[in-house]
């Protein structure tokens, strides 16, 4: 039995190939999100403590965390 491909199933077949490559190549090539906290609050603001020892460490699986100062 011969293998017949109609040109409706051959279009199909590359569009979703195409689709899956690009889908899977992109989400491999995304960086983190840099974040950085620039405030003008002090060191021990409850804020800024916050923003810190809460926030970064919750980011982190997505993101860069950065305190500037």
């Amino acid at each position: 039995m011969p293998l017949t491909l109609a040109r409706r199933g051959f279009i199909a077949a590359v569009a979703a190939t195409v689709v899956a490559t690009t889908l899977s190549t992109a989400a491999l090539a995304q960086d983190k999100v840099h974040l950085r906290l620039s405030a003008v609050m002090s060191d021990p603001d409850q804020r800024a403590v916050a923003m810190i020892e809460k926030f970064g460490p919750a980011v982190s699986d997505f993101a860069s965390f950065y305190v500037s100062g």
